[in-house]
């Protein structure tokens, strides 16, 4: 491609951003397509694919304060619906990340949302505060702090997610300590009542709700012995679409201002439209990824396409509640 022939590709992409610019909480972001924590690795991974600062966001893998193993092998399996996964959080701690990827992030101007998980509250509250002291001088290219609260809380034997005192009292503090940053919160599909536990979230100071994080399965073989190494993970795919399309429109419906990204089988134009029918104001892919690593940049040009077709001003437009 020569050099006329690049800008006029860089100027297509520029109007197509321009076109699709949103507002997901307090984030301004350049797409409604962002990729789902723990399915586009710790930030430039899938750089070689496409360029990565045409995306609404990336979603770093959940980080912890300190380094974490994970699960014991086998982690990951294809099952009927979708795949599922027992990796068990395995990442290299806040600063390992920020001292490994953040630079690279920068240079690609990736527009970053760090997840961020704990086993009490002391422990979300403590790594976002090492990652904002590392973020000082610059922090432009995290949006947003992801709060996966749907992983266990060692002492109470629950998620947080299934809590909702206990989700409001963690939010309340990371929300007390974070500075300048976004505050989104993941939630698990696997609880008595929804709303209650949105309400919780909201109250304690999120903007922004991803919805949903995976459900929790298991798989056999023919003797009855586990697959997975932890026995038990998170589906994803198929099989989980359905649920979190109901999770979104039954939040959209309650909280008509609420941040709501969509996660959950987003594998084609369809899918991803099917949020946004919801009420969700952007997209995460997740599993689809694996399959088809050019699918988020796809997206984000068949989106662009069916609101210029339908003059949309926003995708917001097709909200049936």
């Amino acid at each position: 491609m020569n050099e006329h022939s690049m800008n006029e590709h860089r100027t297509e992409i520029d109007s197509t951003i321009d076109r699709m610019n949103l507002k997901v909480g307090n984030s301004m972001l350049c797409s409604p397509v962002i990729t789902a924590a723990g399915c586009s690795g710790h930030g430039t991974e899938l750089s070689a694919y496409g360029d990565l600062s045409t995306l609404g966001a990336v979603t770093v893998k959940s980080l912890s304060k300190d380094p974490y193993a994970g699960n014991e092998p086998p982690r990951m399996l294809g099952i009927n619906g979708g795949m599922i996964n027992s990796v068990g959080l395995q990442n290299e701690g806040v600063k390992g990340w920020y001292e490994n990827w953040y630079k690279s992030c920068k240079r690609l101007n990736v527009t970053t949302v760090v997840s961020i998980f704990g086993f009490s509250i002391e422990d979300y509250v403590e790594t976002i505060k090492e990652l904002q002291v590392m973020l000082e001088e610059d922090r432009s290219t995290v949006k947003a702090i992801e709060i996966n609260a749907s992983c266990p809380n060692v002492a109470n034997k629950k998620m947080f997610s299934q809590d909702a005192d206990l989700l409001n009292s963690l939010i309340r503090a990371v929300k007390e300590v974070t500075i300048d940053i976004d505050l989104w919160v993941k939630l698990s599909p696997q609880v008595s009542d929804l709303l209650e536990i949105a309400e919780a979230a909201i109250s304690g100071g999120a903007s922004s709700l991803t919805l949903t994080n995976t459900l929790a399965g298991t798989a056999l073989d023919k003797s009855g012995k586990s697959l997975l190494g932890a026995k038990s993970g998170g589906i994803s795919y198929d099989a989980l679409h359905p649920v979190a399309l109901k999770i979104v429109s039954q939040v959209r419906e309650r909280y008509k201002d609420i941040g709501i990204i969509g996660v959950g089988g987003v594998k084609d134009l369809k899918t991803a439209l099917d949020f946004f029918y919801s009420g969700a104001d952007a997209v995460a892919v997740g599993t689809h990824n694996f399959i088809d690593p050019r699918f988020p940049w796809k997206l984000v040009e068949e989106l662009e396409q069916f609101q210029s077709h339908h003059g949309l001003k926003s995708l917001k437009e097709l909200r049936v509640s």
